[in-house]
């Protein structure tokens, strides 16, 4: 009875300690999660610098749209102007203005514009936009009336011909 007690115990201390290829394991795995994490947060870096440079682009369009829809003349937004921005240079735009056939007062703005970027970094871009714009001052108001006789009558015509 004591031999066997001595060989179990011999066998019990004699696993004690890791043996050789376990540490490798170890080791290997360990360096594999690290080489993820570093992969991982290299990613969230790249990505975050994006975040910011497609942020700081739409506040320089956002800067634009305000300076086109700061003009109350139809006859300035159909000149275009040009408006300094503080990371893409100097931005150019142009708009095409065609009232809505439908409602009075209505507009449709075609907006482009062309950021120059600073040659080096940036590069020079061209977006376009689609403004709705409600600006009475605006109108004809011939124009105007027609549009809401136009309705009137239309309104009417939908009233007589639902059913009660």
């Amino acid at each position: 009875m004591r031999a066997e007690h001595a060989q179990l115990h011999a066998r019990v201390r004699g696993r004690r300690a890791f043996t050789l290829l376990e540490v490798l394991l170890a080791l290997a795995l360990f360096s594999v999660a690290g080489l993820v994490l570093a992969a991982s947060y290299v990613t969230v870096l790249n990505n975050l610098e994006k975040v910011k440079i497609d942020q700081a682009l739409e506040d320089e369009l956002a800067l634009v749209r305000a300076q086109v829809l700061l003009q109350p003349e139809l006859e300035e937004i159909e000149k275009g102007g040009d408006v300094p921005t503080v990371n893409y240079g100097p931005a150019h735009w142009t708009a095409i203005v065609t009232p809505s056939t439908r409602i009075a007062d209505l507009f449709r703005v075609d907006l482009e514009i062309e950021l120059e970027g600073d040659g080096d970094r940036i590069a020079a871009r061209t977006f376009t936009q689609t403004l709705w714009l409600l600006r009475p001052d605006w109108s004809e108001p011939t124009d105007r009336d027609d549009l809401r006789a136009q309705r009137r009558k239309e309104i009417e015509e939908a009233k007589r011909s639902r059913p009660l």
